[in-house]
Protein backbone atom coordinates (compact mmCIF):
# COMPACT_ATOMS: atom_id res chain seq x y z
CA UNK A 1 0.00 0.00 0.00
CA UNK A 2 2.46 2.54 1.11
CA UNK A 3 4.84 1.98 -2.24
CA UNK A 4 1.61 1.80 -4.67
CA UNK A 5 0.18 4.69 -3.27
CA UNK A 6 2.80 7.58 -3.22
CA UNK A 7 3.98 9.82 -5.42
CA UNK A 8 7.54 8.70 -4.62
CA UNK A 9 7.86 4.90 -4.01
CA UNK A 10 11.51 5.14 -3.28
CA UNK A 11 11.30 7.21 -0.33
CA UNK A 12 10.20 4.58 1.53
CA UNK A 13 13.18 1.75 2.98
CA UNK A 14 12.79 -1.79 4.35
CA UNK A 15 13.46 -0.46 7.41
CA UNK A 16 10.80 2.42 7.26
CA UNK A 17 8.24 -0.14 6.39
CA UNK A 18 9.09 -2.47 8.86
CA UNK A 19 7.33 -1.58 11.63
CA UNK A 20 4.10 -0.87 9.45
CA UNK A 21 4.57 -4.80 8.03
CA UNK A 22 6.04 -6.57 11.09
CA UNK A 23 2.29 -6.63 12.99
CA UNK A 24 0.17 -7.32 9.88
CA UNK A 25 2.43 -10.64 9.77
CA UNK A 26 0.46 -11.76 12.71
CA UNK A 27 -2.53 -13.35 11.70
CA UNK A 28 -5.01 -11.91 14.12
CA UNK A 29 -3.44 -8.23 13.59
CA UNK A 30 -4.06 -9.01 9.78
CA UNK A 31 -7.47 -9.74 10.25
CA UNK A 32 -8.31 -6.82 12.93
CA UNK A 33 -6.94 -4.40 9.89
CA UNK A 34 -9.18 -6.31 7.62
CA UNK A 35 -11.99 -6.08 9.72
CA UNK A 36 -11.81 -2.29 10.27
CA UNK A 37 -11.17 -1.64 6.59
CA UNK A 38 -15.13 -3.62 5.58
CA UNK A 39 -16.58 -2.73 8.73
CA UNK A 40 -15.27 1.29 8.61
CA UNK A 41 -13.97 2.27 5.30
CA UNK A 42 -16.31 0.30 3.15
CA UNK A 43 -19.43 1.35 5.54
CA UNK A 44 -18.44 5.18 4.82
CA UNK A 45 -18.11 4.88 1.16
CA UNK A 46 -21.65 3.09 1.33
CA UNK A 47 -22.72 6.60 3.46
CA UNK A 48 -21.19 8.49 1.07
CA UNK A 49 -22.65 6.98 -2.26
CA UNK A 50 -26.10 6.95 -0.60
CA UNK A 51 -26.07 10.94 -0.39
CA UNK A 52 -26.42 10.71 3.62
CA UNK A 53 -24.15 13.28 4.26
CA UNK A 54 -26.32 16.09 1.80
CA UNK A 55 -28.56 16.56 4.65
CA UNK A 56 -25.22 17.49 7.24
CA UNK A 57 -23.26 20.60 6.98
CA UNK A 58 -19.16 21.42 8.12
CA UNK A 59 -19.13 24.69 9.64
CA UNK A 60 -15.83 24.30 11.45
CA UNK A 61 -12.72 25.87 9.69
CA UNK A 62 -11.28 22.98 7.75
CA UNK A 63 -7.92 22.76 5.55
CA UNK A 64 -8.40 19.03 3.39
CA UNK A 65 -5.08 18.82 1.52
CA UNK A 66 -5.43 16.29 -1.19
CA UNK A 67 -2.36 14.93 -3.28
CA UNK A 68 -2.56 15.48 -7.08
CA UNK A 69 -1.21 11.89 -7.67
CA UNK A 70 -3.40 10.13 -5.40
CA UNK A 71 -4.53 7.01 -7.59
CA UNK A 72 -7.50 6.48 -4.09
CA UNK A 73 -9.52 9.61 -4.77
CA UNK A 74 -9.12 11.52 -8.10
CA UNK A 75 -8.91 15.59 -7.47
CA UNK A 76 -12.22 15.19 -9.86
CA UNK A 77 -13.89 13.98 -7.67
CA UNK A 78 -13.42 16.71 -4.83
CA UNK A 79 -15.68 19.06 -6.17
CA UNK A 80 -19.14 20.12 -5.11
CA UNK A 81 -18.53 20.71 -1.14
CA UNK A 82 -19.09 24.72 -1.07
CA UNK A 83 -22.81 24.48 -0.39
CA UNK A 84 -21.93 21.50 2.90
CA UNK A 85 -18.66 22.94 4.03
CA UNK A 86 -18.68 26.66 3.50
CA UNK A 87 -15.51 27.36 5.72
CA UNK A 88 -13.15 24.24 4.03
CA UNK A 89 -10.67 25.25 1.41
CA UNK A 90 -9.34 22.29 -0.61
CA UNK A 91 -5.75 22.50 -1.87
CA UNK A 92 -4.64 20.03 -4.33
CA UNK A 93 -0.74 19.24 -3.30
CA UNK A 94 1.31 18.92 -6.45
CA UNK A 95 4.03 15.82 -6.72
CA UNK A 96 2.51 14.34 -3.69
CA UNK A 97 -0.52 10.92 -3.56
CA UNK A 98 -1.96 9.50 -0.63
CA UNK A 99 0.28 10.06 2.52
CA UNK A 100 0.87 13.54 2.32
CA UNK A 101 2.05 13.38 6.48
CA UNK A 102 4.99 11.53 5.06
CA UNK A 103 5.43 13.01 1.52
CA UNK A 104 4.67 16.51 2.29
CA UNK A 105 5.02 17.15 5.88
CA UNK A 106 6.27 20.61 5.31
CA UNK A 107 3.45 21.47 3.61
CA UNK A 108 1.01 19.86 6.31
CA UNK A 109 2.76 22.11 8.57
CA UNK A 110 2.64 25.05 6.67
CA UNK A 111 -1.06 24.82 6.04
CA UNK A 112 -2.08 23.66 10.09
CA UNK A 113 -0.48 26.84 11.32
CA UNK A 114 -2.17 29.04 8.92
CA UNK A 115 -5.26 27.12 9.68
CA UNK A 116 -4.84 28.02 13.73
CA UNK A 117 -3.34 31.14 13.03
CA UNK A 118 -6.77 32.75 11.39
CA UNK A 119 -9.01 30.51 13.49
CA UNK A 120 -7.59 31.13 17.02
CA UNK A 121 -8.77 29.28 20.07
CA UNK A 122 -10.45 31.05 22.69
CA UNK A 123 -10.39 29.40 26.52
Amino acid sequence: MFTAHTARPEQWTDAELEPFLAPLREPARARAASALYRGFILREVAFIMSGWYRKKRLTTPTAVLHGNQDASIPAAFLGGYQNYAPNMTLHIVDGAAHYLADERPETITAEALRLFAAHPVSA
